[in-house]
Parts: C-alpha cells; structure tokens; sequence
C-alpha cells in the first residue's frame, strides 16, 4: 500500500507571541539543540523498518557541561498522519522549551519525538497481533514493544538521563495523547506522569455518540467499506482512513487469500508470501452490512485497546506505582473526542487513579477566547501545551 499522507493542519503561532508586549524582554532565552537520530528497532519486529528516526531536543548547557547530573525526559508523541519531525516542523518545539526552560516554568530537560507513523498513517502506539498477547501472531509490527523494550533504554543508554519512572513523562497530541494514556498505564512502572491533548480515551462513546462512527463511515461510503477506495481518497474519507489504520493494529488477520472473508469485512491488503498465498490483512470491527461484530469490537477493540478499559485492567498498578494524569479536549472536537472525556474521567473517579485538576473538557476558560476560536482539536494547542509542561514540572518537583 502507498503512504497514507494524512497529516494535521497545524496553525503557526509563536508560544510567546500569545502574550508579547512591546518593548525588550527582560531575559535572556537560551537556545538547545535539536538533532535526528536512528534507533535500532528489533522489538518492533518488522524487516522493513530496522531502525526507526526520532528527534531529540537538548537543553542549552547540555553537551558544554562535564557534568554526572542527569535529566529528566519527556517523550512528546505525534498524532496521526504525522512523524518524528512534527512538532518540530509546525510548533517549533525547540523554540517552545527554550522559552519555557529560559524562563524557569520548567526545570531543563530533553524531550523525545519518536517516529510513529506506518503506511496506514500511524501505529497508535500499539502491537499489531492476530492474538492480544501473542508475539508470534504479530502482523503489521509491535511498535508499543520497539518504544519500551527499544527506545527508553537507548535513550538512556546515550542520553545523560535521569533513569526513573519519576523522571520519565508522556505527552503526545490526537492519536499520539491516545499513545500516552495508553502507555503509561499499561508500563505506570516507566512513566510517572504522562499527559493527552485530544485523545481520543474512551472507544464505547464513538458507538453511543451522535452522530456515531458507523453513521459516519456510512457517509463516507456510500457504496460499502472499500481499503482501495479509502487509500485513494484519504482525504475525502478521513474517519475511514483512522478505522482502517486502527484495524490494523487492533484485529489484524494472517491467513490464506481464500480465508479472508468479504461478507465480515475482512479485507486482504498485502501478500506475506512469494506465491501469494498467504496474505496479512485487516478484520473490520463491523460487517458488509455495517452491523457490529463484537467479536473484534468488545474483544479486540474495546477490552485490549480503549484506555477506559485499560484503566480498570491496570488501576492497582498504577496506584502502587504513582503515576498521574492529565488530559484535555476541545468542546467543540472535530472528531467528536470530547465524548470520551467524562467517562475516562469518570473511571479515573471510581479506581482512585489521580489527575491533575485542570483535566476535563476544555472550553474557553482559563484565557480561551470565544471570539477568537472556537475550542477544537488543536485550537489553543500552545496554550495547552505549556498547561501539560507544567503539569510535569509539578510534579516533577513533587507537589
């Protein structure tokens, strides 16, 4: 299949901008650095991506100082349709912790932005396997393995971190908040904050919303779910796109050609073998006739994938390890993802799991100007951004 080139449309402001006043500043903004680098990728276990590219932002000071104290790190994972120069490219991230390092809001720090996209347009941080738990049956690659079986110990084998969960963090935006919540909780024993901004944290809500996802792919085609037609038109079928790439990370299938099974929405996309026989595919969490099939959706889907379910898994985990949380989401989301935020929230409420009290949906409190835009998927992004930066320094510095 080709790339999918799906990438957010990211507004250009400048984070200090917001609130500039004329006239000198009154401090001095010192400047890290930021460089690409290759990391190899056995655990992801795909031939075709030995190494995976990520960019790595450290502070000013950092390789001038002959120094045995480390630094914490923060892994900032992109959403979907992007890739490890995202944050980069569109939010000048190095310009974005500078001011904020500069300034004293954060302690110094280096942050991480691995790679995460595939040829369906992202990996939501996850294992593709036919069986949840089973790496033999994996299919389009084990990207939650390569991050922390790969990863965190090369960044910290090369790095001059701080090697604890306490001074590890998450962030990530859209697919890549879904990324952190879902990492965090289920390795809280690696992560002791972690942060989502518009991830989507609750997958029964995209059923019970309105309108529903079903309701919207049924807009999308017309004439029956079609991969090719999805891959050839991603721009005009872009809730399509995401169920298709999540398909192949959450139900997958490997089988013979002939055992793949149209009526179920079971689609073949590439061949495994030389005689193309065997083909690695996708099964469709709802059939031919856009009827639900709980057997991928609540078994596959739901219980192994949602973070709300993950959550309830995992709650004692977290607890003994003290992770904490943040997450927001836009009133006015465009992929509806604001429906998950009470009841993410909720089951935080009902395990005891902590977040920070600024999670929820956000509207226009707290500077947020109606009149300006209104609350979406990646309006008031820098804002937003600097809330969960020093949500990490908080806790960080144990408050």
């Amino acid at each position: 299949m080709k790339r999918l080139g799906i990438a957010l449309i990211l507004t250009a402001w400048v984070l200090s901008g917001c609130t500039r006043k004329s006239g000198p500043q009154e401090f001095e903004i010192f400047q890290g650095t930021i460089e690409e680098i290759s990391v190899p990728a056995p655990s992801y276990m795909n031939p075709l991506a030995p190494t995976i590219n990520v960019m790595v932002y450290t502070p000013q000071g950092y390789y001038a100082e002959d120094t045995t104290t480390g630094y914490p790190v923060l892994y900032l994972l992109h959403g979907f349709g992007g890739d490890d120069s995202t944050y980069q490219k569109f939010f000048d991230i190095a310009s974005i912790a500078d001011y904020l390092i500069s300034t004293g809001l954060i302690p110094p720090m280096i942050i991480v932005m691995p790679d995460a996209s595939n040829d369906f347009g992202g990996t939501f941080y996850a294992n593709s396997e036919m069986i949840p738990g089973v790496p033999q049956t994996t299919v389009f690659g084990r990207y939650e393995d390569f991050f922390v079986n790969d990863l965190i110990p090369y960044i910290d084998n090369n790095y001059n971190t701080i090697a604890d969960a306490q001074h590890r963090m998450l962030t990530g935006l859209s697919m890549g908040g879904y990324g952190a919540m879902r990492l965090a909780i289920k390795h809280p024993d690696l992560f002791g904050s972690a942060a989502s901004h518009s991830g989507p944290l609750d997958f029964p809500t995209f059923l019970s919303q309105t309108p529903s996802l079903i309701q919207i792919l049924q807009l999308e085609n017309p004439n029956g779910f079609d991969p090719a037609a999805v891959a050839a038109d991603p721009e005009g079928h872009p809730f399509s796109t995401f169920a298709l790439a999540m398909a192949a990370m959450f139900s997958p299938k490997v089988d013979t050609i002939t055992n793949f099974d149209l009526t179920r929405n079971e689609f073949p996309l590439a061949p495994v073998t030389p005689d193309s026989v065997v083909w690695a595919g996708v099964r469709m969490p709802f059939d031919a006739q856009w009827n639900i099939l709980p057997e991928i959706w609540d078994s596959l889907w739901v219980q192994y994938n949602s973070p709300t379910q993950l959550l309830e898994q995992n709650a004692q985990n977290i607890l003994d390890n003290g992770t904490v949380f943040y997450f927001d989401c836009g009133d006015q989301d465009e992929l509806f993802l604001q429906n998950g935020i009470d009841p993410f929230k909720s089951k935080m409420d009902e395990l005891g799991i902590p977040y920070d009290s600024n999670s929820g949906i956000y509207d226009h409190d707290g500077g947020y100007n109606p009149d300006e835009l209104r609350a979406g998927h990646v309006t008031y992004f820098y804002l937003r951004l600097k809330r969960s930066f020093l949500f990490h320094a908080q806790h960080l510095m144990g408050s």
